[in-house]
């Protein structure tokens, strides 16, 4: 009958199950599987969502065509008939899978049998690999089924199939035994059989938690369908072990169950690597089992495999009577473990969508934060500590690589876990130990994903951290390599999507480098003097506060020289200001050659040059700026003057005083003062003749 429409029942969940086993009752009214066809018919009919629906069976002259035998509840033997692939009947025969046609106007294997029909549904009846026909329905709408219509159609023809099976398995014991006597027997194990079933799988669709999945099937089959030991081992995701999650019955001593599963031995063994159900009529006298549960004398197991043949896990019966399971059992937990799969696979695949989406609002959230960050150590340690934050790493690190010559180094600039003052020690020290497997990654170039290392593998631990898989990223820019992006992980590994994820990070990273790095080499040159190559006032000026703040955090010297050359002008006059321009230079490039690389020549003015000497006294500086002062003497300009004469001022922190504008005006003065001796004691002209005849 079908289902009744007087009241709402309490949840979608509840109605599927009525409506199933209503299903289910209506087929136990069948003596003959074209009867279970018609009532399957007849139920689609009047029950469900589903039009002019159709029953096909194998034609038993011809193994490679179906013929319909009910249309509409009703039988008709010898109806339509269709060869494998013939139609949409007939691919779902020959490919043995749900054939769902949204216009059959668009389908050229289409074969007309209801003239408004525009879509069509058809679902191989298949059981154990044995296919027993087609269960087939047409609408007069486009688009008709929707993903929760196809998968009632499956489970509503599965069920039919099942029914099918055990008409064929009563068809071959009736012959052997008699029918009579086995029918209701059959039927009502069948039916019993078929309602806890349905239960269970019912109740599996409403779950969200997997510890409450796998209880709730090895209590149902323990409780309800009556198996007295009970144990379901699985892999809580795709890449994880396949551990023991939940048992009834005899519990057995852990340390045996994790031997067997390490081992891959006895029964266990033979299911998950076979990838095929195992039935043990007698544990005493199979080799193969290893005997764990004391009480049981047969054994079934059947593999839990995904849709792509990979192994979940398996469910494992025990029965305490030898021969007290039967292929029949295998069959309903064959049933059961691909639902178990489907909701596993399932939730794998929605875990691994709710991983990339955080991983692409991960990357969306620094691109925006970087783009704020100006200085690299903050840049750095900000992607350090979002990676960690947001993608659980144990620990991160971020590595700028620095090339001299042939000879490749790495520094730390940030990590999740080092404090950022031990940065630079623990930076000698990996570049002590060889770099690791992070230097191999900066050297090669790509990326690398390494799993359960170890040293053997290369890998470098700088602190106690457990570490098992770890990711390196290479960050570059043009073929430049610039960092090493690295993620180190205790639990889990690496997988492809977090590969791609990090690749294109790495692709922003080294992009925002890049610029930073031109950003660095611009500001740089607009701090140069265009001319001698010095630093400009611009820069020195900035040095000076630099250096005015240090001065309050301690007593070190600081000496400031002020620097003139001679009556430059008259240089200029007389040889041209192409000359003078060469002057410039020269005076520039004696300069530095005259001071240390932690000094600070800059050009201040026309012809007035400033050094800052840092933890240097003015004695030190004047004995500088009087050996400058005889190199320039001796200098010889192409086309100009041979010997530049100049003057100079020196003063210094802390004797004459502690403001560095101060102590500049100061310096001012004594190089004027310096000036007037110079040329009261030695006229440029003489100055000039001493400089030829040297």
């Amino acid at each position: 009958m079908p289902p009744s429409r007087e009241g709402p029942l309490s949840s979608p969940v509840e109605r599927e199950r009525t409506l199933i086993l209503q299903f289910i009752d209506q087929l136990n009214q069948a003596s003959t599987p074209q009867e279970a066809c018609a009532q399957a018919v007849l139920f689609l009919q009047r029950g469900t969502p589903f039009c002019n629906p159709d029953a096909f069976l194998v034609d038993p002259k011809d193994p490679n065509r179906v013929v319909r035998v009910a249309n509409q509840g009703t039988y008709r033997p010898g109806g339509l008939t269709l060869a494998r692939g013939q139609g949409v009947v007939g691919r779902a025969f020959e490919t043995r899978a749900t054939q769902v046609v949204d216009d059959v106007r668009l389908d050229p294997d289409y074969v007309e049998s209801c003239k408004e029909a525009l879509s069509e549904i058809a679902v191989p009846l298949l059981w154990r690999q044995e296919i027993f026909g087609v269960l087939d329905a047409e609408s007069p709408r486009l688009h008709a089924y929707r993903p929760k219509d196809v998968r009632l159609m499956e489970l509503l023809a599965s069920l039919l199939a099942h029914c099918l099976s055990h008409f064929s398995v009563r068809e071959r014991l009736g012959r052997a035994l008699g029918a009579a006597q086995l029918r209701e027997a059959a039927l009502q194990k069948l039916s019993r059989q078929q309602r806890g079933l349905v239960d269970l799988l019912v109740k599996m669709g409403g779950h969200v938690s997997l510890d409450a999945l796998f209880r709730d099937v090895v209590e149902d089959l323990h409780g309800v369908l009556g198996y007295e030991h009970v144990y379901l081992a699985c892999r809580s995701r795709r890449d994880g072990p396949v551990c023991l999650q939940c048992f009834q019955g005899f519990a057995p001593p852990e340390e045996q169950v994790t031997a067997l599963l390490e081992s891959r031995g006895g029964l266990v063994g033979r299911i998950l690597e076979t990838g095929k159900p195992y039935l043990c009529p007698d544990t005493r006298k199979d080799p193969l089992v290893v005997a764990v549960n004391p009480e049981a004398r047969c054994e079934l197991g059947v593999p839990l495999l995904g849709s792509d043949g990979h192994t979940w896990g398996f469910l494992l019966l025990n029965q305490g009577g030898p021969g007290s399971l039967t292929p029949q059992d295998g069959e309903i937990l064959t049933a059961l473990a691909a639902s178990l799969v489907l909701r596993l696979e399932r939730r794998e695949a929605f875990d691994s969508l709710q991983r990339e989406l955080d991983r692409m609002r991960l990357i969306h959230g620094l691109v925006q934060d970087l783009g704020q960050t100006r200085e690299l150590p903050d840049l750095t340690q900000r992607v350090v500590d979002l990676v960690a934050q947001r993608m659980g790493c144990h620990l991160v690190s971020f590595y700028e690589v620095r090339e001299e010559g042939t000879t490749l180094s790495l520094r730390f600039l940030a990590s999740s876990i080092i404090p950022r003052e031990d940065l630079e020690r623990r930076s000698q020290e990996l570049t002590a130990r060889g770099g690791g497997l992070v230097c191999r990654c900066a050297r090669l170039g790509r990326l690398m994903n390494h799993r359960d290392i170890g040293p053997e593998a290369g890998f470098v631990s700088l602190v106690a951290s457990g570490t098992r898989h770890q990711l390196d990223v290479p960050i570059s820019f043009s073929g430049r390599i610039r960092g090493v992006l690295s993620l180190e992980s205790l639990e889990r590994p690496f997988d492809g999507e977090d590969e791609a994820a990090f690749q294109i990070l790495a692709g922003h990273l080294g992009a925002l480098w890049a610029v930073r790095d031109l950003i660095g080499d611009m500001r740089l040159q607009t701090m140069k003097d265009p001319l001698t190559g010095l630093w400009n006032r611009r820069y020195l000026e900035a040095r000076m506060q630099e250096e005015q703040g240090r001065l309050g955090r301690d007593e070190e010297p600081l000496s400031l020289a002020l620097v003139d050359l001679t009556d430059f002008k008259e240089t200029n006059d007389r040889y041209g200001h192409f000359v003078g321009d060469l002057v410039l230079q020269e005076t520039a490039r004696c300069l530095k050659d005259s001071v240390r690389a932690s000094d600070v020549a800059a050009r201040y003015g026309g012809d007035e040059f400033v050094v800052l000497f840092p933890r240097t006294s003015p004695e030190g500086a004047r004995e500088v700026m009087r050996r400058f002062e005889a190199r320039l003497f001796r200098l010889a300009v192409p086309g100009g003057p041979e010997g530049v004469p100049c003057d100079h001022g020196v003063a210094g922190f802390p004797e004459d005083g502690r403001d560095l504008t101060d102590l500049l005006k100061l310096a001012d003065e004594r190089m004027y003062r310096h000036k007037g001796e110079r040329k009261h004691r030695f006229p440029l002209s003489l100055l000039q003749g001493k400089a030829e005849s040297s």
